[in-house]
């Protein structure tokens, strides 16, 4: 919705409950950014109006204690739709 476009989303994971958290991902602005400005509601239609990110998770984080969460600033009123989140944790690791 809006031309300034200071929008962000970032990933945080923790290992120890929530007592501390460590950014792994941060995108911002444009780089958000999957279909032209309207003055509308924006919601996906097609699948060229998403992208995918991908982000590493060091193996000292994936324990019992093991969680993630999404941030979002919307600066410019903007919606986000986040879909088929997966986590790959390698062989020889309980899921």
């Amino acid at each position: 919705k809006d031309t300034s476009n200071n929008d962000k989303l970032q990933l945080y994971i923790s290992n120890n409950c929530n007592n501390s958290w460590l950014q792994r991902l941060v995108i911002t602005g444009q780089t958000l950014e999957t279909a032209a400005i309207t003055s509308s509601p924006f919601i996906p239609t097609n699948t060229s109006e998403w992208k995918q990110a991908s982000t590493s998770i060091p193996t000292t984080y994936l324990n019992s204690n093991f969680k993630f969460k999404f941030v979002f600033s919307s600066n410019g009123v903007n919606n986000i739709y986040i879909d088929h989140i997966n986590l790959d944790i390698g062989a020889g690791i309980n899921d």
